[in-house]
């Protein structure tokens, strides 16, 4: 090849760029994975580096639950405090050895994360007590006070050992390092793809607010005040980036919501977010550090729900979005509900904070499949029941808080009042929201099994099975389109993510592919494949067994021919040829053609042109007009061009019409015939018109029958219409014959 080519596509309004420059320097997913996973190597060590070098002395402290003081809940082997000091002991403050202050721990919570707090000022307090307490941590020995009054000197070690590593350290660069190289791995594969980009920006986010938080949480006691606040101010950011990154991700996965990028605005309010974070102009309700976060939740709600409404003629995109849904709302709305809400509201979480992150990781596992669209037809059968479980206890845990805050309730009784409230209202709205997801007004199989065995049955004599088996598949998955391929395929599959499903033609003779269900709201399910397999299997039985029918119906009209052609028309034929004059001759030459014509209709393969009855039809009736000398008018006006019809259509006109003739010599005393032969391609009409009707002669015609029946009788046989209708001396007898 010459020179590179670069092509630009487009994918959902998403730029891709697939080119060989590109290719070539775009770093392979190995390389990428490896220099992903030595730089978090690199960055926790760092991090591991940093906590050794707080100030230690061995000792965890607790609030005490009978007082305001602090309790010594542990002491380290290898600290020098556990010979000085004793478990269960309170400590009331410390003493900085240097400048001698005393430092009032009373209300002091160890590991509090600073944005838990509700205010600004509240933060900004803790950070300035937390300097003072670092303060008299930095020498080499700090004083505590004892509860009795008793001051005890405590060595401060430098050198923190590796087993005094807290546990949440561990759990926090866990959980980040798994989002990171989730999200690495994504990338990696799809580094021209804009949504692999933010996810990777997003895990990246993630990754490094967990490991300044695990940093500033790791700390014994305190640290300088511009040591924490920088620690706590980019956890925020990093946590900023992951939560915009994903807004941003959602703006344009699996469709860009709008022509102009959404980046930028998305970029913007990052920026005002931290500004107004670090310079702390506006105060949010409620919470001024979590509330930003719910309102980000909530935005993400409606931005989910504006690419739900674009993606409406798209399963592909409607089966991503659902993963999107349970990746990032549910995983979100999680550790909202047992951290961030229960901080917001009451002040304490519910769960631990390493519990919220744990659960936080789990969104890179659930939207790395996503975005790459692995296995989404799965998501069918199970993704309403995710979101009714999720919905459920977020309904039971908001009832509670609300009835908790609002109107003081206790604990308990809030909590029995919400299970009573969510199961009088939100289990009714499940079930009406499971029948208007799940379609319950679509027709399944199962409820077709009539409307299929009598479309095989009456397409087989016709030839014209696969037909109606397509017309079936049709109107019970109501695919978007339909395509028929001449390869044999031995049963039904599903391919293409669930976009298409292949069923094999009852003939053997090929398949016909359905391409999405539900004119294109849905992807085909492994469901469908066993609705399928089980309608081929019974629709073939019913075809062998209706086969068998007519090759036995075909057997017995076979003998039956052979019998009349053999005995009965043998013994006409010696009739014939013995007659003893004209009339009987007639007779039995007219009985001969009966039985021909008799013998022609039990054979289904005999076929006569349309133009060639319409002759014998015309002669027929004119000898039968000029024996009675009544002058016959002959109109035709049928479109035949060279169409053909069955023998049992042939026979029945003809007799339809020398009834008519019959009825009208031998009740009434006609002056003229009129009979008219119309129609087109589909429909045959016929009308025979006579006057000369006596006075009560309609009357006594209409009561006796005078061989009607026999006519309506033909008529309805090949599937038309019949009638007679009379005025004053006229009688009219007409017929509508279908022709196909």
């Amino acid at each position: 090849m010459g020179a590179s080519t670069t092509s630009a596509q487009r994918d959902d309004n998403i730029e891709v760029v697939s080119t060989d420059a590109a290719s070539g320097a775009s770093i392979a997913p190995v390389p990428a994975m490896v220099t992903g996973a030595a730089l978090a190597l690199l960055l926790i060590l760092m991090a591991v580096m940093a906590v050794l070098n707080q100030p230690w002395t061995g000792i965890t402290l607790a609030p005490d639950e009978g007082s305001d003081h602090l309790r010594i809940v542990a002491l380290h082997p290898d600290s020098d405090a556990r010979l000085l000091l004793t478990v269960d002991q309170q400590v009331m403050a410390l003493i900085n050895p240097v400048s001698g202050d005393y430092l009032d721990l009373t209300g002091f919570v160890p590991g509090v994360e600073p944005p838990s707090l509700p205010t600004y000022a509240e933060h900004n307090a803790l950070l300035a007590r937390e300097g003072r307490l670092a303060a008299a941590l930095e020498g080499t020995e700090v004083t505590l006070v004892l509860a009795d009054g008793s001051t005890v000197k405590i060595p401060v070690h430098n050198d923190r050992p590796l087993n005094a590593m807290p546990l949440d350290f561990w759990l926090f660069n866990l959980f980040g390092t798994i989002a990171w190289t989730i999200s690495l791995a994504v990338w990696a594969a799809r580094p021209w793809q804009l949504p692999a980009r933010l996810l990777a920006m997003s895990g990246a986010g993630f990754f490094f607010a967990t490991l300044f938080n695990s940093i500033y949480l790791s700390r014994e006691l305190a640290l300088p005040e511009d040591v924490f606040l920088f620690l706590s101010r980019m956890n925020h950011l990093a946590l900023a980036v992951m939560l915009v990154s994903l807004m941003a991700l959602m703006a344009y996965y699996p469709r860009r919501l709008t022509r102009l990028s959404p980046g930028v605005p998305i970029a913007l309010g990052l920026v005002l977010y931290q500004l107004n974070e670090q310079m702390q102009w506006i105060e949010w309700p409620l919470h001024a550090y979590y509330m930003p976060i719910m309102a980000l939740y909530l935005i993400g709600i409606l931005v989910a729900i504006l690419q739900w409404h674009l993606s409406r003629d798209q399963p592909l995109d409607r089966a991503a979005l659902k993963w999107v849904f349970l990746s990032i709302f549910i995983v979100m709305g999680l550790g909202l509900a047992i951290y961030f809400v229960p901080i917001a509201f009451t002040g304490e979480a519910v769960f631990p904070q390493a519990a919220m992150v744990g659960i936080a990781s789990m969104l890179y596992i659930g939207f790395a499949f996503g975005v790459l669209r692995y296995r989404l037809f799965d998501l069918e059968r199970w993704w309403f029941r995710i979101w009714v479980w999720f919905l459920g206890g977020l309904a039971v845990v908001a009832f509670d808080l609300l009835l908790i805050t609002m109107l003081g309730v206790q604990p308990v009784v809030g909590l029995g009042v919400a299970v009573i409230a969510v199961g009088w209202l939100y289990f009714p709205l499940r079930q009406w929201a499971w029948q208007a997801m799940s379609g319950s007004a679509r027709t399944s199989p199962e409820n077709s099994l009539v409307e299929m065995v009598e479309l095989i049955s009456s397409a087989v004599p016709a030839g014209s099975t696969d037909l109606h088996w397509r017309h079936l598949l049709q109107r019970l998955y109501e695919p978007a389109g339909v395509v028929v391929n001449p390869d044999f395929l031995p049963s039904p599959r599903i391919r293409d993510n669930g976009a298409v499903m292949d069923v094999p033609l009852l003939s053997g003779k090929g398949s016909v592919a359905l391409t999405f269900a539900d004119r294109g709201r849905r992807l085909f399910a492994p469901g469908d494949v066993e609705h399928a397999a089980g309608m081929l299997t019974v629709s073939r039985r019913i075809l062998r067994v209706r086969l068998a029918e007519i090759e036995a119906a075909r057997t017995e009209r076979d003998r039956i021919m052979r019998d009349l052609h053999d005995d009965v028309g043998g013994r006409i034929l010696s009739l014939l040829r013995n007659a003893p004059d004209e009339k009987y001759e007639t007779l039995a030459r007219n009985a001969l053609q009966s039985l021909r014509e008799t013998m022609h209709a039990l054979d289904e393969n005999v076929i006569c042109r349309l133009d060639d009855c319409i002759d014998d039809w015309h002669s027929d009736c004119l000898t039968r007009c000029r024996e009675m000398n009544v002058p016959m008018q002959w109109r035709q006006a049928a479109k035949i061009e060279d169409m053909a019809v069955s023998i049992r259509h042939h026979i029945n006109v003809r007799r339809i019409l020398s009834e008519a003739l019959t009825n009208a010599f031998r009740h009434a005393r006609p002056d003229t015939i009129s009979i008219e032969i119309s129609g087109n391609d589909a429909v045959l009409s016929v009308e025979v018109i006579n006057n000369g009707l006596g006075e009560h002669e309609a009357e006594h015609n209409v009561l006796a029958g005078r061989g009607l029946n026999h006519m309506r009788t033909r008529a309805e046989e090949l599937g038309g219409f019949f009638s007679f209708q009379f005025f004053e001396d006229v009688a009219r007898v007409s017929a509508s014959i279908p022709l196909r």
